[in-house]
């Protein structure tokens, strides 16, 4: 699940509308980078038979390299456990 990373009184800068498309919005600075330049949000009613997110986590930078490295270490742990089968 992406994480929106930014100080929370910056928030609604990283969501812009995208020329062309009514109700679609673009949201960037998000974690982890597989998301890359961030992600499109589109209205809840138009999906169907897709996973999906309502609402996201918050971070400033700080706190995500923290939850990043906790992340990592239960990884770490999980592939540890998975040697023991």
């Amino acid at each position: 699940m992406p994480l929106v990373v930014g100080n929370p009184d910056q928030l609604a800068s990283l969501v812009t509308p995208v020329t062309g498309k009514p109700l679609t919005f673009h949201l960037s600075s998000l974690y982890p980078e597989a998301y890359g330049a961030g992600m499109e949000l589109i209205p809840f009613s138009s999906l169907h038979a897709s996973r999906y997110i309502i609402y996201f986590p918050q971070a400033t930078a700080a706190e995500a390299e923290k939850i990043r490295l906790k992340m990592e270490q239960e990884e770490t742990k999980l592939l540890q456990l998975d040697t023991i089968r």
